[in-house]
């Protein structure tokens, strides 16, 4: 981070880092997410901020993101869902890495 803020400028950086994040949470909209994952959750799914708080255990663990994605795909966690399932290994990995840092 400071290496890219000293090359490219805080505002710069700041604009990456915000249309990372809006790109994560768009996705997480685009792909239906927030039917069951919204407020009010549906049924006993759980919340972006409670999914998040449970991720961040994985934060600075540079595989947990790839390896989380591959078990959400295949229906190994939260049981068999086949939103989960239908998701590209691209968006999975963005969601879970969206998830491990927060879901700002």
């Amino acid at each position: 981070m400071n290496r890219a803020i000293r090359r490219y400028g805080l505002g710069l950086w700041l604009a990456w880092a915000t249309a990372g994040v809006w790109a994560s949470s768009s996705l997480a909209l685009e792909q239906g997410c927030f039917s069951c994952h919204g407020d009010p959750p549906r049924a006993n799914a759980p919340t972006f901020p409670q999914l998040a708080a449970h991720y961040a255990r994985y934060r600075g663990e540079s595989e947990a993101e790839i390896k989380l994605a591959d078990k959400l795909r295949e229906s190994h966690l939260f049981g068999s869902i086949s939103a989960h399932a239908r998701l590209s290994e691209e968006n999975a990995r963005t969601l879970m890495r969206w998830l491990i840092q927060g879901a700002p």
